[in-house]
């Protein structure tokens, strides 16, 4: 199946500067990196009196390696049609041209010297210990071969990478390589290593450019799109962050054949929210589809692009509503579906729970509540239910940790970033696409919290 291309709009800033950048899902598509820096660009190397000069050698190495990987063939990027829309199309673009550089003094008894080349871009690559073993050394050869000078940083795995500490740690290193305003940060990894890259990249210098290269299923159905960054605090998850969106975000599928069954299923529960938001269409093609993807038997290639099939649904429903919505005025606050319970989770977990797994039993907790909150079906409730145990998401067993209360639970929700001083606003769904933000009596509220800790006590 072809790579597909879908482009996220957001018109034109104040400065009147369009705002828009690419998603581009598929498998084989690491190789065309160059490509893709140079359309953005973000050159290897300068050019001096109209000619390509040299390529540099990256920081840190000798001769460049091996050249990378193939790419794929080139082809005109989709035009954007306009605010809060998208493109879709296949392809990599082609190259554009470097960056104007200074040609170098002749000598004065000498034939005319030729021009020196402008120095390119600095890259840094920032990735967690876990997914640097695995895809690090392959996505530096790619763009250590096309020039680029390159600089390495890996990062605890998981949340543990979300901290101010471990900012502070990419911030210096980015400070002793030298990283000016032009130069670009690569964000290799899950969510975490996303939001955290995102993160550092829009507060060095007061923001450079950010390129995202998810990993795993969670970050490309959800981290990788829609500009949210963040670090945790002891008081609750995403609580320092910024809005900011990525340059160019490459989801590379071949990464996910090393993920663990737990990973799978981690990145399903983001999938079958977005499904519950966009409406019927794609919640009964994800119901249709749940047993073949949670299985797993097909052939790698078929099931590969059946698994792309899943993510396009899912980043053009996000894409389009983060596109209208940048900041969560409006119905960007949909998207928070099954999270305040989740964010509760993850919080009295100690950040051991896996995002999935807490988004998942906030699904089942939202889809109950809303029976009461707004008069849903039941029968929906069982059926979100239902999809999710499908897809590897089973309800929890028990509590995380045993002794959790509900005045304990209801005190992380409250702390929430999405609660205001009128109290928590929850998301709620009647149906497939039918979705509504209601503030919840925190009585009701807390009601159902002990009913949960009963249930898993």
């Amino acid at each position: 199946m072809p790579a597909t291309r879908l482009r996220l709009d957001f018109g034109v800033d104040e400065a009147a500067e369009e705002r828009s950048y690419d998603i581009r899902i598929g498998a084989g598509i690491w190789g065309g990196l160059p490509a893709e820096l140079e359309k953005l660009g973000f050159s290897a190397q300068g050019v001096a009196d109209g000619a390509q000069g040299a390529s540099a050698v990256a920081s840190g190495a000798g001769a460049a390696p091996a050249a990378p990987g193939p790419g794929t063939p080139g082809t005109p990027a989709a035009p954007a049609v306009g605010p809060g829309t998208l493109a879709v199309g296949s392809g990599t673009p082609a190259a554009a041209p470097g960056t104007p550089g200074t040609p170098a003094a002749p000598a004065a008894t000498a034939p005319t010297a030729a021009p020196a080349p402008a120095p390119g871009r600095s890259l840094m690559l920032l990735s967690d210990e876990s997914v640097a073993d695995l895809h690090a050394d392959t996505v530096a050869e790619v763009l250590r071969a096309a020039g680029y000078r390159l600089a390495v940083m890996t990062v605890p795995t998981g949340e543990a990478c979300k901290t101010l500490a471990v900012a502070e740690q990419v911030w210096a290193r980015l400070a002793a390589e030298r990283f000016h305003r032009d130069d670009v940060i690569l964000a290799l990894g899950g969510g975490a290593v996303l939001d955290l890259g995102g993160f550092v990249a829009s507060t060095w210098m007061r923001g450079i450019s950010c390129i995202y290269l998810p990993t795993t299923l969670l970050a490309m159905a959800d981290a990788a799109v829609g500009g949210k960054t963040a670090v945790d605090l002891a008081a609750g998850k995403n609580l320092v962050g910024t809005f900011a969106q990525p340059r160019f975000v490459c989801a590379e599928l071949q990464s996910l054949v090393t993920l663990p069954l737990e990973q799978w299923a981690n990145g399903w529960a983001e999938v079958v929210k977005h499904a519950i938001i966009s409406g019927p269409e794609d919640w009964d093609w994800l119901s249709a589809q749940a047993a073949p993807l949670h299985d797993q038997a097909l052939p790698e290639n078929e099931y590969l692009a059946l698994v792309q099939e899943a993510l396009v649904r899912t980043v053009r429903l996000k894409a389009q509503i983060v596109s209208s919505d940048e900041r969560e005025q409006g119905i960007r606050i949909f998207l928070n579906y099954g999270h305040s319970f989740a964010h509760a989770l993850e919080k009295i977990s100690g950040y051991t729970l896996l995002h999935g797994v807490a988004v998942a039993e906030g699904i089942r907790f939202a889809a109950r509540l809303a029976v009461e909150a707004i008069g849903a079906s039941s029968l929906f409730a069982a059926d979100q239910d239902s999809l999710l145990a499908q897809l590897g998401l089973p309800p929890l067993p028990h509590p995380v940790p045993a002794s959790v209360s509900a005045d304990e639970l209801l005190a992380a929700m409250l702390g929430d970033k999405k609660a205001d001083a009128q109290g928590l606003r929850m998301v709620f769904a009647s149906a497939p696409g039918q979705m509504q933000a209601v503030r919840v009596d925190p009585d009701l509220l807390r009601i159902y919290l002990k009913n949960w800790v009963e249930m898993h006590s």
